[in-house]
């Protein structure tokens, strides 16, 4: 039976995003998934398919703007009104979807925080974090004749792979499909090799005094003995790093971190020109969609006590101090680090560690008292994505005189209307109590004969 004609309107209506979705994306492969035992229903790292949503007047009737409605038992009794679509037509003739609320929900709760996205930066330059953003013109830009003068490996978008990130047999597999291009490589090479003839001969009649340089050398003049001896000289150790570039270039293979070379002590670290050298560039933009600030550096404005340096936000305790493993927070559904430095969260003194640490309940011990689980007030200071897809999130300590205006703002304290006899009592109860009388300890011959001392005023009987 032959298949009915479509016109090249509807054909652009039936491939365009108002009639179709975008297939999804593949799903993340953790290699500590193989090690540790991972459930099915754990919340990827990131989406993988579109979320949808429909209005409470369409999604009433089963309407989600698919193929068939949807049923309302399980779409309507719902807070979260957010699904993806794994097959419109199933074997069964049904619409097999699933609820989306786990990442629409946490893009939300994300973009509340007010944070801005920032660039990656190696681990021996973190003072420098969180001053470039990802939509700066130096790094937010795909094409290398976008920028001539600039270089082009601060781009995060590139054709090659990650040499760095590949296992042993990808890199093989890889090196097999790259056969095929020798010859167009050797043509890309010749186009080099004129443009340096060029070059030198250009600065030879500069130096003779010559009026006009030579005219230029193309790729056709190039003969296949001159390639070759220019294979040869790259092929030499001290000019092994023009092949290197012309391999990257060629390729367009994402940078990689140099290796510690020409250096005298074994702990010196070159710095990478690129931002994505250590890491790998990112699948996507670098802002993966989840905020387009361009800084973290704008205040909230209270109404009563005006404009606050601190957006603070609770962050829920996942998992206290266990010997030598670091506390995980939760904030808007993003697991993150405790703040880095001595602070209340980490106290380096032992013999500050009861008393400090103390002020975070749940910090030290998991306690199954707290109603709803240990919670604590951090300011979120910034965030980025790295190459895997996953929110890398960056939060100090609050300070406690915000910590009282973010919990009168929730509604759960009064500080502005509170009762006066309420602010005389917990003063009171504030202030520092008498110190107990202790006893007097013995004192030695030198120190009885200071003067002033509780001797010489007949106090020490």
């Amino acid at each position: 039976m032959a298949t009915q004609r479509v016109s090249p309107g509807a054909r652009l209506l039936r491939t365009s995003r108002m009639f179709s979705m975008p297939k999804p994306l593949p799903v993340a492969h953790d290699s500590v998934a193989n090690i540790y035992a991972t459930p099915t229903t754990a919340t990827a790292p990131y989406p993988t398919s579109q979320a949808i949503s429909s209005p409470l007047s369409s999604r009433a009737k089963g309407d989600w703007g698919l193929k068939r409605p949807l049923p309302l038992k399980t779409t309507l009794n719902t807070t979260t009104p957010m699904i993806r679509v794994k097959a419109i037509d199933a074997v069964e003739k049904v619409t097999d979807f699933n609820s989306a609320a786990d990442h629409g929900l946490t893009l939300q709760k994300f973009q509340e925080l007010g944070v801005a996205l920032t660039m990656p930066v190696s681990h021996i330059h973190r003072v420098q974090s969180g001053k470039v953003s990802v939509f700066e013109e130096d790094y937010d830009f795909t094409a290398i004749n976008e920028k001539p003068n600039e270089v082009s490996h601060k781009r995060w978008k590139f054709k090659g792979p990650w040499l760095g990130g590949m296992t042993e047999g990808q890199f093989k597999k890889y090196l097999i499909s790259l056969r095929q291009r020798k010859p167009e490589f050797r043509e890309f090479v010749r186009a080099k090799l004129a443009a340096e003839v060029t070059q030198n001969e250009a600065r030879e009649a500069m130096e003779q005094g010559k009026g006009t340089a030579p005219p230029p050398k193309t790729a056709s003049e190039i003969s296949e003995e001159m390639l070759n001896d220019y294979f040869l000289r790259l092929r030499d150790d001290s000019a092994r790093f023009n092949i290197y570039s012309y391999v990257s270039e060629f390729l367009d293979l994402a940078p990689i971190a140099p290796p510690n070379q020409g250096t005298k002590e074994a702990d010196v670290v070159v710095r990478p020109v690129s931002p994505y050298a250590n890491e790998g560039p990112p699948k996507c933009h670098p802002s993966a969609g989840l905020s387009y600030l361009r800084t973290s550096q704008f205040l909230s404005n209270h109404p009563l006590y005006g404009p606050q340096k601190y957006r603070l936000t609770r962050a829920r305790i996942l998992s206290p101090w266990k010997g030598s493993e670091v506390p995980k927070l939760g904030v808007a559904g993003v697991i993150t680090d405790i703040p880095l430095g001595q602070n209340r969260f980490n106290v380096r003194t032992p013999a500050k560690i009861e008393s400090e640490m103390s002020n975070v309940p749940g910090i030290l011990n998991f306690n199954p008292e707290i109603v709803g689980g240990a919670k604590v007030h951090v300011n979120p200071k910034m965030a980025r994505v790295d190459s895997q897809g996953r929110i890398i999130l960056t939060v100090d300590e609050s300070q406690p005189e915000c910590n009282m205006v973010y919990e009168e703002l929730q509604g759960r304290k009064k500080v502005y209307h509170r009762d006066p006899k309420e602010r005389a009592a917990e003063k009171a109860a504030s202030e520092a109590q008498p110190v107990p009388h202790r006893r007097p300890k013995k004192l030695y011959q030198h120190q009885a004969n200071v003067l002033g001392s509780v001797q010489n005023y007949g106090l020490g009987q």
